[in-house]
């Protein structure tokens, strides 16, 4: 039905704008807007009634929702977000252009971390990288990845900053193991994607600490002030 649609469309514009890759386009969208369902927002609205992104950090997936919010919703959550890249890969597939599977996966983690819905404010991405991971690699390959992750995380012990070291380290790793292209173009999109939305997230951060130092330090003057 999608390429039906793909190929209707594809070759109304034929004329007008030559070897448009429309289809490939529709597919990115469809993908995008897959991953771009809000699970945790909508889980928290269902089970609690408050608003995800006012919760503790503001992140929009599975970790915020499991510690703040409660089990249920956060283990929905996680089997929500992880769908949505399990999905998406499959979809990929089953297309008329097979390639696309390690394609739209990175299209739904995009989605995944910046949902239009939601003003673009989502979550990090990595149980819907899972979720692609499971359709596409080996369980092995997983386990691998996801070691490396866990002993950055021991060493570095922040979340956003080891897996900025993971996205770095991994597609390295991957391309000296000589891997092929297809799961190394899954794995570097996807930790690019990751990479670029928690070093978004350290900025934030970093300017919430600043901002507090400020207020701290303006009443701190204020307080000396009316002392004096």
């Amino acid at each position: 039905m999608i390429d039906d649609l793909c190929h209707l469309l594809y070759h109304g514009v034929e004329g007008v704008y030559g070897l448009v890759p429309l289809k490939v386009i529709i597919y990115i969208l469809l993908a995008y807007l897959i991953g771009s369902i809000p699970f945790a927002y909508l889980f928290t609205r269902w089970y609690s009634g408050k608003d995800i992104r006012e919760v503790a950090w503001g992140n929009v997936g599975t970790t915020n929702v499991m510690v703040n919010i409660g089990k249920m919703p956060g283990i929905l959550t996680m089997i929500g977000d992880v769908f949505k890249g399990y999905l998406t890969a499959a979809l990929g597939s089953v297309s008329l252009l097979p390639g696309l599977r390690f394609v739209l996966p990175v299209a739904a983690i995009t989605g995944h971390n910046w949902p239009v819905w939601l003003k673009f404010r989502g979550g990090g991405g990595l149980a819907t990288f899972i979720g692609g991971a499971l359709f596409l690699l080996e369980w092995y390959h997983i386990a691998f990845m996801m070691g490396v992750w866990g002993i950055l995380h021991l060493f570095i012990k922040h979340p956003d900053k080891s897996a900025v070291a993971a996205c770095i380290v991994l597609p390295i790793i991957l391309l000296a193991s000589g891997w092929k292209l297809g799961p190394m173009v899954y794995v570097s999109g996807s930790s690019f994607t990751i990479l670029i939305k928690r070093i978004q997230c350290l900025i934030e951060e970093y300017q919430k600490e600043r901002s507090i130092d400020y207020n701290n330090e303006d009443r701190s003057g204020s307080q000396h002030a009316e002392a004096s």
